[in-house]
């Protein structure tokens, strides 16, 4: 039964979608709802006005570009007399000034819906990666999270009933 699993039929359908020119704000608002709902991945897909897709925009990415920010002004490292909340909020809002392009991730693994199971699993292994963008004609269809192909084995693992061979 694993064998006919294809990366569609483990996708996340439900993406969030940002512009290259969406607001970093913006988009970690969007990202901060989907984790607070819990449901779906914490990471969202970059496309252009065509539906093409150009990369993702992750949590972490986000907390990436905010920690960069904080670690160049210093603002943890400045003398006591200095306001760290405050100097850490000024940083996070210029952060959030900044555009989808300038922290998206423009490399992330991706794979066509039809791609089995066994190949979704080597894929990630030689990445190193924790998704990867299901991807058909230049347009993401759907997300597939390591913990998705993990929950698979898994399951299998802890069957009572092995898969019919």
């Amino acid at each position: 039964m694993l064998d006919l699993l294809r990366a569609w039929d483990l996708a996340q359908e439900d993406l969030l979608i940002f512009a290259p020119e969406d607001p970093l704000a913006s988009a970690v608002e969007k990202l901060l709802a989907r984790m607070e709902a819990g449901g779906g991945t914490p990471c969202g897909i970059v496309q252009d006005a065509n539906g093409r897709f150009l990369g993702t925009l992750s949590t972490h990415r986000a907390l990436r570009a905010i920690g960069q920010a904080i670690q160049t002004v210093g603002a943890f490292e400045a003398s006591p007399q200095v306001d760290t909340d405050r100097a850490v909020h000024a940083v996070c809002r210029m952060v959030g000034g900044h555009t989808v392009a300038d922290h998206m991730y423009t490399k992330s693994l991706q794979v066509p819906p039809s791609m089995p199971l066994h190949e979704i699993l080597r894929r990630f292994a030689d990445s190193m990666g924790h998704f990867a963008v299901v991807v058909e004609a230049g347009k993401a269809l759907g997300l597939l999270e390591l913990d998705d192909i993990f929950k698979t084995f898994a399951q299998e693992m802890l069957s009572d009933k092995p898969t019919p061979i």
